[in-house]
């Protein structure tokens, strides 16, 4: 891409971005937080990837953070009743039935997502799930429990909301976290 927009007589990113940052240095460090989901509040597929910092709206299942420092992770989930692997409350708003991710229909534990899900070990579990108008409802924070193996090779996870227990705590981590004094 460089190439081609030098190519066009095009400015690059590296062309602009000193004068972007001089522009808009007040608003550098400003953006959505954790704290920021409200539980029974409405959000969008790009709401989530702001957050997240990862860009595909397609996706089911978002890592924040990488794999060796985990944060949180953001599931959206569908529950239409619709579909060949249907999610859905095994106790309404209490415990999630999750299809692991697949790939043309084959469930793997490997997968990067969902090892992230099966050693998340506290790590929270924010839930999203799909409305008619195509937004997301924040249900709240889950944890893992444990995955399920159907016998023609489909897997699902059992998640638990835990929200009361570990929003406040994520929330302050995050405060302290993105006001610590540069050094």
């Amino acid at each position: 891409m460089y190439n081609q927009f030098r190519d066009l007589g095009l400015p690059t990113f590296e062309d602009i971005l000193d004068e972007f940052e001089k522009r808009f240095s007040l608003y550098l460090n400003d953006h959505l937080t954790f704290s920021d989901f409200r539980i029974g509040e409405l959000y969008t597929s790009f709401d989530i990837c702001y957050i997240s910092r990862t860009y595909d709206v397609q996706k089911g299942i978002y890592l924040v953070g990488d794999t060796e420092n985990l944060k949180a992770i953001f599931i959206k989930a569908t529950l239409d009743g619709k579909g060949k692997y249907q999610n859905k409350w095994i106790k309404e708003n209490e415990l999630l039935k999750y299809y692991l991710e697949s790939r043309k229909d084959v469930f793997k534990i490997e997968y990067k997502n969902n090892q992230a899900i099966i050693n998340s070990n506290g790590k929270p579990i924010y839930t999203f799930i799909k409305k008619e108008s195509g937004k997301f409802l924040f249900s709240g924070i889950y944890k893992y429990i444990k995955y399920t193996s159907e016998s023609d090779g489909s897997k699902w996870f059992t998640l638990a909301n835990i929200t009361e227990s570990n929003h406040e705590l994520l929330v302050k981590n995050e405060y302290l976290q993105d006001n610590k004094p540069n050094t």
